[in-house]
């Protein structure tokens, strides 16, 4: 975790002492909108050493499309270097899916409802008054908001019983481009993010659902739109 901000420091300080022999422009908030699909990646423990076998027939993996809605500020260094701080609720809908023994069948949300903290080191590269393409590298930090101790609102499906717990804090590293798209009133930022999962996941503990599961990283790939001004 200290390399990672070692990293975001060493960047920061670099686009700051850049920023000292360009003009600054104004500082700029807006809008965050994205619509993700979260890929998550399991490592499965050994049931037989672990008895999990005589109960648990198979663990499939569902991935699905999610969004996030949040804040962001701009603060440009100059007409070429940016930090963009972000705060977002993050809502997913990937999942497990636990075919036990005894012919049931148990669905586990995961990490359905979340806050993400991006930060982002944008270069941009201006090629006309209206459009500006731009590369971006940052670091995500993620908490888990879910609400676990809450009774099931789904009483019909197993959807969310919310038996799995995963790790409530985690780490990702962010590569994207994008384009900026001046308007009269506006800033339009399209943009195209992977989000790398840095941690594992998977909390090693005595739950059933838990113990099946040994390793569990999460990877995102979004398209994005900022609104700022």
């Amino acid at each position: 975790m200290k390399k990672y901000l070692l990293c975001c420091y060493f960047l920061c300080t670099t686009f700051f002492l850049i920023g000292q022999h360009q003009e600054k422009k104004k500082f700029e908030f807006g809008l965050v909108f994205s619509a993700k699909y979260d890929y998550l990646k399991t490592e499965l423990s050994d049931w037989n050493a672990l008895g999990i076998n005589n109960s648990l027939n198979r663990l499939t993996t569902k991935n699905k499309v999610g969004f996030d809605l949040g804040l962001m500020y701009k603060f440009n260094l100059n007409d070429y270097f940016a930090i963009v701080p972000q705060t977002l609720l993050s809502f997913q809908r990937s999942n497990f899916t636990y075919d036990l023994t005894n012919a049931t069948r148990h669905q586990e949300a995961i990490m359905p409802a979340a806050l993400s903290v991006p930060l982002h080191f944008v270069f941009t590269k201006p090629l006309n008054e209206k459009f500006n393409p731009s590369v971006l590298l940052g670091i995500r930090y993620n908490v888990d908001i879910t609400n676990y101790d809450v009774e099931n609102p789904f009483q019909n499906t197993p959807f969310l019983d919310y038996k799995f717990r995963p790790k409530k804090q985690s780490t990702a590293l962010d590569l994207g481009v994008g384009i900026e798209i001046n308007t009269k009133k506006f800033k339009l930022k399209p943009e195209l993010l992977y989000s790398l999962g840095l941690e594992n996941l998977a909390v090693d503990n005595s739950d059933f659902y838990n113990a099946a599961v040994a390793g569990l990283h999460q990877d995102k790939i979004a398209l994005r739109v900022l609104f700022y001004k």
